[in-house]
């Protein structure tokens, strides 16, 4: 799901002529297929890392949340 939202605002902000969803958007209209699936790649990769890192800091707050109340 995360993954969804992320490609989703990349794609939107892709007129910039800058960032991820740019390069993704461009590569795939120029026929650069490896590169828009490099593109791909890299931003699932920092979905995943971005939704891992959103879990432990989720858990370490439920954790002290409990120990206060």
């Amino acid at each position: 799901m995360l993954f969804l939202i992320a490609m989703g605002v990349e794609m939107m902000g892709m007129t910039t002529g800058n960032g991820l969803g740019y390069f993704i958007m461009h590569s795939q209209e120029t026929g650069y297929v490896p590169d828009m699936w490099a593109g791909v790649a890299v931003m699932t990769i920092l979905a995943v890392l971005v939704n891992y890192s959103i879990t432990l800091i989720e858990k370490e707050f439920y954790r002290i949340e409990n120990l206060l109340f």
